[in-house]
């Protein structure tokens, strides 16, 4: 796909995703587009146009945690490039995944509960609320199906076992593999004992 352009003054710009940001602070996508004059910017259901020069390939869905980070750094550029390449929208020197499609999983929710409560508990480290949610943003969403309610305990035991084994180099998943070894075996000499 060929890269495509648009310049727009930087002041209307962060104004307009800041209020954006604000108003719509639970909204999970966005999207940008433009119409020959105008740069179209969404989350949820608000939209906000500023005057816009160059060329655009069309709308673009992101997660509209993009636009929260980005209404949050300083826009230096006067004027401020927008472009897309592939399915990479960026804006100065700010670059984040887009599609031509909208997103849509099924069961999506923003899980801003566990975002929030793991932020607090790792702030202390410095790891930011965006960082996590980041991480639950790419997270592997098989993987994740693996760690269900019922595993509450299975998890204690891991993470327990992780602050001992972590400092030799073990990560967290090996234990877990183990453990699961453990139990198919386990179940299988059971199995066998009984025919």
């Amino acid at each position: 796909m060929h890269e495509c352009r648009l310049h727009v003054e930087p002041r209307q710009f962060a104004k307009a995703l800041k209020f954006l940001a604000r108003f719509e602070s639970k909204a999970e996508w966005a999207n940008i587009d433009f119409d020959g004059q105008k740069l179209m910017m969404r989350l949820g259901e608000t939209e906000q146009r500023i005057p816009a020069a160059g060329s655009w390939p069309g709308v673009r869905h992101f997660r509209s945690r993009f636009a929260r980070a980005l209404a949050a750094r300083p826009l230096l550029n006067d004027p401020l490039e927008l472009s897309v390449e592939d399915d990479r929208l960026t804006v100065g020197t700010f670059s984040f995944p887009c599609s031509l499609e909208p997103v849509v999983h099924p069961g999506d929710e923003s899980h801003e509960d566990q975002i929030a409560e793991a932020a607090h508990i790792l702030k202390k480290l410095h790891v930011s609320r965006d960082t996590i949610a980041a991480l639950v943003a790419n997270a592997d969403p098989q993987y994740a199906r693996l760690w269900s309610d019922g595993y509450d305990g299975m998890m204690d035991r891991i993470a327990k076992a992780w602050k001992i084994l972590g400092p030799l180099g073990v990560d967290p998943r090996e234990i877990r593999r183990a453990i699961e070894e453990s139990v198919r075996h386990a179940f299988q000499t059971t199995a066998s004992r009984k025919e």
